[in-house]
Parts: structure tokens; sequence; C-alpha cells
């Protein structure tokens, strides 16, 4: 569909008229066309001999969605080999089949292959589709997550209403299977015993946000069918990860807090229960563990492998059970995902993303890390010239020391002074990282709208700063944010923005702001209260807290400090829409009209707002569903009208 237009300034016809830049004078660098070539790889499955690695591709189409396919590889030197579409294919322990998820049929079912993607196989045809599952060591059982009704519920269409999770079983020899639980709960993950007869299991009440700080651990026994507490407490207790000794079990655990932003760290406990383990992190990070992802034991149990978020890179880890040491093993500079080690786990694969290059998959011994690069799915990279990106610091008002990234032109040179555009991440909690979309891989698809490095081939250094309520830097730094959810950050990304014209390379007639989600709220709140930018774009933007409560009531009430009838003063004071009076600067707002998460109506009063103070504003709109919008034809038209109001008010000096 079309994308729909509300003018309120005479410019917008100018506005559709002008070029950004001329293409021939921009024949070496990233086009927003180029979107519809790149590649996005979101996964790894390493054979249980270790010599063959699946992964998953995304394929954007011009008039689609994306194409999404398992594909597999062997040597680093020889094409990749299609096999099925679908995602999130994992091998049997014997290697000699492949179980993965697919809606081949129509909705998202459990499938299975042989390694050379024949013999294709629905194994399940549930009701409501499959989410997730695991192969039993054994092999012979499969299980599932699945979404089924609870006691008396049915499944929801909208995650904040209450639909569940359940367990089921899939019986490889028969071919039935049968759901396991019924209870009023939902399954967020699990993991298999090593006698293939029991499971850990992380559950909460249901799928509502309200219970998204609320998750137990529990042990399934298949053969009584019976599912026992293991950890039931406040707070988040989840990913589990069984030892392949049977002693123990690995998880990630919020300690009993249950504020969005409290520290996780990971902690041991007997199957049978008794006193948990806690392991602290590193002393540099507050003695935590930010985000710990992807628990996977080592062969002999006695090392836990794990991925974590620290300032703007995500790096592969080693916990050492018996000291309490951990082990750094990636390095700065780059973002790993998609972790997955082959049987005797002496070898592994995963994702790896360099600023000026997307996800790969890359192969190491565990032994001695050493990452090998295995795919090369977006070469026509190499012809481009793409800039270069540096980690920056800075003190905000406060003393505080913040962090971010800035990417620059291909021609970038201190003699001179650039247009600036700087941009706020989504969040609250996420983190910009030094990585090619600058996003985790699961998150690409909306936010590709702001790859740096397309507004960079436009003559724009883009700042991406890391404020205050951004993960990446414990708890402490989140916290400061409470109560303060749009003044903070908001003295974190100016006192940036300040230091860069101070020292000459920002031009303070030529400042660009956009932000995207949390990031579009505070763009929203910054130009109520400067007027340094010659131009903003509000994306997706719940700009109204109360609204926004409404959709993630745990994680806004935890930044805000109550739920809006407890702290009306301070929703109040970090509402845009409360100050909308005070907007003027020319704003583009871009908004998915069917979004059930984020207040369309609210983003139309904020924009007519700055309509009434008689500012240059535009409301770009899509249909599709779900949140924001992620079809290539509707990124690329963002982009363009990005660039189009930029060049209007940023570039073209005097527009305003």
């Amino acid at each position: 569909m079309n994308p729909r237009f509300l003018y309120t300034n005479a410019l917008a016809t100018l506005t559709l008229l002008l070029a950004c830049v001329p293409l021939g004078a921009q024949q070496n660098r990233l086009h927003p066309d180029h979107l519809l070539q790149l590649k996005a790889l979101t996964w790894t499955s390493i054979s249980p001999d270790s010599r063959e690695i699946l992964f998953v591709q995304y394929e954007p189409e011009a008039s689609g969605y994306y194409k999404t396919g398992i594909w597999k590889i062997t040597h680093q030197n020889e094409p990749p080999a299609f096999l099925a579409p679908g995602t999130f294919p994992r091998w049997s322990p014997d290697g000699k089949t492949i179980a993965f998820i697919s809606n081949m049929s129509g909705s998202y079912q459990l499938w299975s292959m042989l390694p050379d993607g024949s013999g294709q196989q629905q194994l399940t045809s549930l009701t409501w589709g499959v989410h997730d599952f695991r192969w039993s060591p054994d092999g012979k059982t499969i299980a599932l997550i699945a979404t089924a009704p609870g006691k008396g519920q049915r499944p929801a269409r909208n995650r904040n209403f209450s639909s569940y999770r359940q367990l089921f079983l899939h019986d490889i020899a028969s071919g039935k299977t049968e759901q396991m639980t019924s209870h009023d709960m939902t399954i967020t993950g699990l993991d298999w015993a090593p006698d293939s007869r029991r499971l850990v299991i992380a559950t909460r009440p249901n799928e509502n946000d309200h219970t998204a700080g609320n998750t137990d651990i529990s042990i399934f026994s298949c053969t009584s069918k019976k599912l026992k507490k293991l950890i039931e407490r406040p707070g988040a207790d989840y990913r589990p990860s069984w030892s392949p000794d049977g002693r123990y079990i690995a998880f990630v655990t919020s300690h009993g807090e249950t504020a969005a932003y409290a520290n996780r760290s990971i902690a041991l406990v007997s199957p049978h229960g008794g006193q948990v383990r806690t392991f602290a992190g590193f002393p540099d990070a507050g003695g935590v563990f930010e985000g710990p992802w992807n628990l996977v034991w080592d062969f002999e149990g006695k090392t836990v492998f794990f991925t974590m978020t620290r300032g703007t890179s995500v790096a592969l880890h080693a916990l050492n059970i018996d000291d309490g040491q951990v082990r750094r093993l990636g390095q700065d500079g780059a973002v790993m995902a998609g972790l997955s080690f082959d049987r005797t786990k002496t070898e592994m694969a995963f994702l790896l993303s360099y600023p000026t290059r997307p996800w790969e998959v890359f192969r190491s011994p565990v032994a001695a890390f050493a990452p090998v690069q295995i795919t090369h799915v977006n070469t026509f990279l190499d012809t481009l010239a793409l800039g270069t990106m540096r980690q920056i610091h800075w003190k905000n008002t406060h003393g505080d020391t913040i962090e971010g990234l800035l990417v620059l032109p291909p021609d970038f040179s201190n003699d001179r002074t650039w247009p600036l555009l700087t941009y706020l991440h989504g969040g609250p909690g996420y983190n910009v990282v030094s990585s090619f979309r600058s996003v985790s891989p699961s998150a690409f698809w909306a936010v590709d709208r702001y790859l740096p490095w397309i507004y960079a081939a436009r003559g724009y250094v883009v700042f991406m700063p890391n404020f205050h309520s951004s993960g990446g830097y414990g708890e402490n730094f989140k916290r400061k944010a409470r109560g303060r959810l749009a003044s903070m950050p908001m003295d974190d990304v100016l006192a940036g923005v300040d230091i860069l014209v101070k020292k000459g390379l920002a031009d303070k007639r030529k400042l660009g702001l956009a932000g995207f989600g949390a990031g579009g709220y505070l763009a929203a709140y910054i130009i109520a209260k400067s007027d340094r930018f010659q131009a903003a774009i509000i994306d997706t933007a719940p700009v109204d807290p109360v609204t926004w409560w409404a959709s993630a009531p745990l994680q806004i009430a935890s930044f805000m400090g109550g739920d809006p009838w407890k702290a009306r003063k301070k929703y109040r004071r970090n509402s845009p829409i409360e100050i909308a009076d005070k907007i003027r600067t020319p704003t583009l707002f871009i908004h998915n009209e069917t979004d059930p998460y984020i207040s369309f109506a609210s983003v139309k009063l904020l924009q007519q707002a700055v309509a009434g103070n008689g500012i240059a504003t535009r409301l770009l709109t899509f249909r599709e569903p779900g949140f924001s919008f992620i079809k290539p034809e509707h990124i690329l038209q963002a982009i363009q009208e990005n660039l189009r109001w930029l060049q209007i008010y940023v570039m073209s000096a005097g527009a305003k």
C-alpha cells in the first residue's frame, strides 16, 4: 500500500521534487536501493561432527517482505547450498536429521528433512503454531513450545492479553505430538536433562507484559508428566541450561529484583533444589553480567559459555564454575550472536559483525578462539566506500561519562565542519553496538531505515549516543534515568552534540535529529526543550508516556518510577505532549497506523500541535500488521522521505 502524507506546509510539493544528492556523484557509495541486495543472517547450527554448518538467511523482496531460507555450508571456499524455506534449524544428536520451523503449510509448524534438504516432512499440525523446540539427547523426542490455552482461556491475538505457551512432546517413532502442560502460564525457554527423561523450563504467569519480570524455573518429568517448581521467587530467573553431567542447571537471574533495569547474573542450582550459587561478573562492569545470552556448557560440565554486552560490543565469554573466573574470548569493536557447538564442544559456529560488514558465519576451535569466516553473502559492499565508525566518550553536565558511536562519511576530513545527524536508538534498555546495522541480529528490519552508512554516504556525520537508560553499562547507569526517562538522557545527548560542535566537527547550522521507538519519544522531548536542531524525524514514537505504559507497563513503570496513577507528576514532566507548544523545529513524523503497541492517536496529536505552532511538519503513514513496519518497499520510501526532509532543513542553508 502506498504511504499517505498529511501536509501542513507549503514546502511539501518542493520536497517531493528535490533530489537529495546527484546519483552520479555517489555511484561508489551506499544507496537506499542497495538494501534490496542486503542479505541478513540470524542463526547458526553446527553439525554434531562439526563438518557442516546450517544458517538462516533473510533476503528482502521488493514487493513483499523477506524470504527466509535455511542454508548449509561445509567449507569457507565453497558456495552454500539452499535446503528449505524456514528458520531455527537444529541437527538431531546423530546428525542424520534436521528439524526446523516453517510456514510452508500456511502456519508455523515443525518440519524435518535430511541433511541434503530432501525428505521434507511436516511433523506437527498444531492449531496455533510452534514457537521453539529442542531435540532430546537420545534423539527420540522433540520438546516443543507452542501456543495453547490455559485453563478456561483462549489464545490471544495481542501479546498484551492473556495467552499461553505450553509444552508439547513429539515422539519421533510414532509421529504423535502430545500436549504436556495446560497450566495458566507461558513457557519462555527449556532444556533437556542428559537422561532425556526430564526437562527444565522457564515460565511466567502469561504473555502479558505485567508479568514479564516474574519468571520462575521448574522441572518437568516426562515419566510422571508432572511439573515441579525449582526456583520460585520475585524477579526474573530464565534461560536455563542443564549441565552434561546432570549435576547443575545454569540460568540467568535478576536476584529477586522485578525492575526492568535490574542487573542480571549467572547462577547455578541443583536439579533437586537447594542453595542457589550466584556468580559475580567483571569488577569494572559493576560486578554483574549485562544480559547474558546463549548459555552453553562445555563437554565436561566445568565451563559455561555465553555472549554478553559490554558497552558497544557483544563478545563471547567463558565462566569457570569452580573458581568463578570469567574469560573474555572475543574482542572489542565487533558483535557476536547465534552461538552453536558440536557434539564434543570442541568446535563452535557463530555470527560476527564488524562496523563495515554485516553478519557472516564464522567458526572457531573452542580451546583456542580463532574466528575463521565461512560465508561471504554481501560481497557487493566490497565495491562501495562506506566510511568509518569510531567510538567516542564525553561528559554530561552531571560529570557522568557517556559513550557512543560516530559514523563518518567516506570523504571525511578534519579540515571542515560537517552536517550532523544525531540518531537516538529504541528501548529503554537497548543500545547501539559496533556492528554494520548497529543493532542486534533480531532487530534489523524496522531500523534499517536508519542504517548509518546510508546517511554518511550523503555527507552526514552520524552521531549515535548510548544515553542513560541504555543497556550495556549496568543497572546503575539505567537506574539514573528513573523518573527522568526523558530529561536525563536529553542531558547526555545535548552534551555530546555541543562537544562535537565545539571541537569543530559538527556545523551548528546543520544539525538533524532522528529517533526510533523510545528514541523517537526522546527526540520529541528534546525539540520541545531545545532549538539546536534544524530538523527532526520522530519515528514509531510513544510520545505519550501514559499510553506507552499501556503497551509495556513493567518497563515504563520501572523507568518512570511507578504506574501513571501513582507517579502523575513524573509522567507529566517527561511527556513531550505536555510541552508541545514549545516545539519550533520542522518535524517529520513516521508511523504505522495499525501498530497495536504505539498509539497512533498520540502521534497525530503531537503532529497537529507542531502544525498549530506554525512550524513545518509532515506525517508519513503506512499500514502493516504488528509493530512499526518492515516491508522493504516501505523502508525504502521512509529513507527517501527522511533524506528529502534533511536535505531541505539541514543541508540547504536558510531553508528553515
